[in-house]
């Protein structure tokens, strides 16, 4: 029986009482004081966050050691240093298009479509505040929750969509597709678009390839004109809408001269075509899609049923664990990390916008010859031959930023990674014997 003095601590959670030695006393401390923990050279202006919010911050993702918090920042000054950069330039290239097609149409709206393409949106809001509040929008429309409502309507309305086939990814996990087409329509209801009405254009901001989302959007709502601003894009001879996708990063026509995307194998020798390889760009896209799984239904509320990775059934799903440092291991600091770099870009955006927007509200015009903008396209250049040298696995790849990327990127043997670990599962083995076996694993194929 633990008796109360006026010292003794109680479990803000359930009000229990307990004595100074059972080992909670420790984590209600850092509840009352999540700061508590933080060394004096690391405080809330470490991750450009007010007080309150970078206390909030640490109790959501439980970050409750010292070791965890400089996990973090290691994590935010990486993102913020390398891949910020690229996704800041990428967002200020699109804005003259943007910005064009707003005036040529009022009612035209801009919808930053999550996961991947809200980092995008998020820098456009920083950027061009105006534009984005009045056009703005930020959704979540993944590729298999939109091939899903394509399957509801060749099931249950009998339509046929062989136009798009090009650009289907089937759910590998098979879903009930009845009701998702309707609900998608009602979800960009919620929004004030009328897409089934037509008569609005949307413009796409997303991080993509081949514009596949669009081109299930237009197939299902063929009344409404969707455009596709993109940081990587390649063009295929099958499009039915030729002309409406334009990649920022990346742009390569059906008469280009290039091996048709995307590539698994070697790197491409030309500089200009990394980004052509899958793990080139799928390493930018792991790092910017935020702290919440791609949705594959919607929910109660009407809106995709996007869940935060923490309750991922596989965390490390298709990443060999061998090569996952043990500071990135846990689920919730994973989830951190991943929250914690769309934060960097954000701030990367702030910190550069009184230089930015200091030519006037047209200071997208003249961008281009600016210092500032020259020192994003080396950035971008510099995180081009980063990602090579990563995937190369080269000694001049930045090992903090490799070992960023090894933890949560996903390789093109992604598919193997994920037979061997089943398989592995459904051996009678110990954690140890799985674990000796992924290093042997690894040494094979970095020998």
């Amino acid at each position: 029986m633990i008796v109360r003095t006026q010292n003794t601590p109680q479990c803000p959670a359930c009000g229990v009482f307990l004595s100074r030695d059972t080992g909670h006393t420790t984590q209600i401390d850092w509840w009352l004081d999540p700061a508590s923990i933080l060394p004096p050279s690391i405080d809330h202006a470490s991750f450009g966050l007010e007080p309150e919010v970078f206390e909030g911050f640490l109790r959501g993702f439980r970050i409750d050691t010292e070791a965890k918090v400089r996990t973090l920042v290691r994590a935010y000054d990486l993102v913020q240093h390398h891949v910020a950069p690229l996704v800041v330039k990428v967002a200020i290239d699109m804005i003259p298009d943007l910005a064009a097609a707003v005036a040529q149409d009022p009612e035209t709206k801009i919808v930053a479509n999550g996961r991947d393409g809200h980092a995008f949106g998020f820098v456009l809001a920083v950027l061009m505040p105006e534009l984005f509040a009045r056009h703005g929008i930020s959704m979540y429309l993944p590729r298999q929750l939109v091939d899903v409502a394509v399957q509801d309507a060749e099931i249950h309305e009998g339509k046929k969509f062989s136009q798009i086939e090009v650009f289907r990814k089937r759910p590998t996990v098979p879903v009930d597709p009845t009701g998702t087409l309707r609900q998608l329509t009602a979800y960009f209801a919620q929004y004030g678009l009328d897409v089934e009405a037509g008569g609005q254009d949307i413009h796409l901001i997303d991080i993509c390839f081949r514009g596949s989302i669009q081109e299930k959007l237009a197939a299902l709502y063929p009344k409404t004109a969707f455009r596709g601003h993109l940081a990587f894009y390649e063009a295929v001879p099958e499009d039915p809408h030729p002309g409406t996708k334009k990649g920022y990063a990346l742009h390569l026509d059906v008469s280009s001269n290039h091996e048709r995307g995307p590539v698994k194998g070697p790197l491409p020798e030309d500089l200009e075509l990394t980004f052509l390889h899958q793990d080139a760009y799928v390493a930018i896209e792991s790092l910017i899609s935020g702290s919440k799984s791609s949705p594959t239904s919607f929910g109660a509320n009407g809106r995709p049923d996007a869940r935060r990775h923490r309750h991922d059934y596989r965390p490390l799903g298709g990443i060999n664990p061998a090569l996952v440092a043990p500071e990135y291991a846990d689920p919730l600091v994973r989830e951190a990390v991943l929250a914690i770099s769309v934060m960097a870009i954000i701030h990367h955006a702030r910190e550069l916008a009184p230089v930015v927007t200091a030519a006037g509200a047209r200071w997208f015009d003249t961008a281009h010859d600016t210092p500032w903008y020259a020192q994003l396209a080396h950035q971008s250049d510099a995180l081009r031959d980063q990602i090579r040298a990563w995937i190369n696995r080269s000694q001049d790849a930045d090992p903090e930023f490799a070992r960023l990327l090894d933890a949560f990127a996903l390789r093109t043997n992604k598919y193997v990674i994920e037979n061997i670990d089943e398989r592995l599962r459904e051996a009678d083995l110990t954690d140890a014997d799985r674990h000796e076996i992924w290093r042997e694993i690894t040494k094979l194929y970095r020998s």
